[in-house]
């Protein structure tokens, strides 16, 4: 548990704010730390819970109990859990509910995008002309604490890599992450112990390495004043004579009974991820907030694909070993290290030599755990049975590697609301070209690799044969207006209602859905980037003043104890 908690129970909650920032992933952190830092008295409001090192569960059953299933036909529905699995009827998505947002179960690595990305069609000019991205970028660097990860070269899925980049002809560039591998304090001055190597970022560090948003810009938001409130959901936002007015909904008090409130500020940004601010504006423009038409339009899943290696001729040691390590976990088993060690920027001759990134992965245990029931499900009971035998740490499983594809896809994916619920329409999103020529590399890079590919486990056709993303982007996307987007380069939201380029004053969107396609990298780091340019032009036009110094006036606190 940590020295202390950051978040408040929603009972304690005041009804009236400078800010309130909606979501806690790194556009909201950012939010609410540069602007604590600037004298504003900040609220944040967290769906999820308050979720520490040494609190994430790695079990089958810790995975099915922490999931919320939400879909047209299908709910299993606790707005908290962790594991936030919305079931589309073209492409599924994966994204995090807790304090921390998507920090808390994602593979940690801090890529650039590449500036023509950001300055495509559509693009507003200032995002890539003025300077502040490039700022946003250093100062998330510098917050996040990206490394390299050390003594890369000894691990066996690098070295695997290195192998299937030589094959491809590209070279391997090992892999930025926000993690802390020897033991600190950090710019936040929270104390962190140092990587362990069990490869389980994934699914929540229990070693307190990871620096996600809660133990970097939470605490230091925290820190500064600022007010963090969990199983707190948002349901809309309306314009106010003095503001704005919130309308949440807290956790349940039994009998049926649910904790309504309506709360105040002078400014709301909207940071609750790329699903969670579109259905948030979508309820709101229900109700009669003017936004633009463009609203819920522009889904990206980032390109992402995932494949499987199987019956490699080497040991890979790409199951995750958990932390403390886990009973079946041999005592002389190879580190693992962090889920992804390196990626390939592999230039595609047959898709007019575009880029396809290419990333290593570690096993989730779960997915480990699971791998005889899917050899049963193949008809291979002999198979199933030497998994079995051999555990998920030697035979099959220790010869079987994850890689990841990220490129480009339409971004023709839109999110409308049915009902109450949000629902996803792709109509050929499995037919991207994307994923075509993702799996045509990857069949030919795995077959010279001496080993098979195997499609994701999840996109499985009994499982319905969806694509399935943990990198939604989009759906309140930059434009120049509000025909052509639903936010400046300001991350302020268009007021269609006042002309094509006016604005509401005092409402931003800061988070993975004012993306106008894929990025082509992982997409943390951006995100986080365009956010710190958000506040720092919002401090600009507002004569606030707040640097990014690191913090040490208060007592340091543990990430773990």
């Amino acid at each position: 548990m940590p020295a202390h908690s950051l978040s408040k129970p929603l009972d304690v909650i005041s009804p009236r704010y400078d800010v309130i920032v909606v979501g806690s992933g790194y556009g909201g952190g950012v939010a609410a730390s540069r602007l604590a830092r600037a004298g504003r008295r900040v609220c944040v409001l967290e769906r999820g819970r308050e979720r520490v090192a040494g609190g994430f569960g790695h079990r089958v059953a810790d995975a099915w109990r922490d999931v919320r299933l939400d879909g047209r036909w299908v709910r299993y529905d606790n707005p908290s859990n962790l594991y936030d699995v919305r079931l589309g009827r073209d492409m599924h998505t994966i994204v995090a509910n807790g304090l921390g947002g998507g920090s808390l179960i994602n593979g940690a690595v801090a890529l650039r995008a590449d500036s023509h990305v950001l300055s495509g069609p559509g693009w507003p000019r200032p995002v890539t002309t003025d300077g502040l991205l490039d700022e946003g970028y250093a100062r998330a660097e510098r917050m996040l604490g990206v490394t390299p990860v050390p003594d890369v070269g000894g691990l066996a899925k690098f070295a695997l890599l290195q192998r299937a980049g030589g094959m491809l002809g590209s070279p391997v560039e090992p892999a930025p992450t926000t993690i802390t591998y020897r033991p600190g304090t950090n710019r936040a001055n929270v104390v962190q112990y140092g990587c362990r190597g069990c490869g389980d970022c994934w699914s929540g560090c229990n070693v307190g390495a990871k620096n996600t948003v809660a133990l970097t810009y939470l605490a230091d938001a925290a820190a500064f004043g600022a007010e963090l409130f969990t199983l707190a959901s948002v349901r809309r936002i309306a314009r106010h004579d003095s503001g704005w007015s919130v309308h949440v909904v807290g956790a349940s008090r039994g009998a049926g009974r649910r904790d309504e409130r309506v709360l105040r500020a002078d400014m709301v940004v909207l940071a609750a991820g790329t699903l969670g601010s579109t259905e948030i504006l979508l309820r709101s423009r229900a109700s009669g907030l003017p936004v633009s038409a463009r609203l819920g339009e522009s889904l990206s899943g980032n390109g992402d694909e995932m494949f499987i290696a199987a019956d490699l001729p080497d040991l890979v040691n790409g199951v995750g070993t958990g932390f403390p390590p886990r009973r079946s976990v041999p005592a002389d088993a190879a580190e693992v290290g962090p889920p992804t060690t390196g990626s390939i920027r592999f230039r595609d001759d047959g898709w007019e030599g575009r880029q396809i990134l290419i990333q290593d992965g570690a096993m989730l245990p779960v997915m480990a755990a699971l791998a005889p029931v899917k050899a049963l499900t193949r008809l291979q009971p002999l198979r199933a049975a030497r998994m079995l035998r051999d555990g998920p740490y030697a035979g099959h499983r220790a010869r079987t590697a994850v890689f990841y594809t990220v490129s480009d896809d339409d971004a023709a994916g839109r999110m409308t609301l049915e009902g109450d619920r949000l629902v996803v329409d792709w109509p050929n999103a499995a037919g991207q070209t994307c994923f075509e020529r993702g799996h045509a590399v990857l069949s030919r890079m795995v077959e010279a690799l001496g080993g098979r590919l195997m499609p994701n486990p999840l996109s499985e056709r009994m499982l319905g044969g969806r694509k399935v993303t943990v990198h939604p982007l989009g759906g309140c996307a930059m434009g120049v207006d509000a025909g052509s987007g639903v936010v400046d380069d300001a991350a302020r939201v268009f007021d269609p209602t006042r002309g094509p380029g006016a604005v509401h004053d005092g409402l931003l969107v800061c988070d993975g859905s004012v993306m106008r396609g894929a990025l082509g990298v992982n997409p943390l780091l951006t995100i986080t980037a365009l956010a710190e340019r958000a506040m720092m032009l919002a401090a600009d036009r507002e004569g606030w003043r707040y640097d990014d110094a690191p913090h040490v006036a208060a007592p340091l606190r543990d990430a773990y104890m």
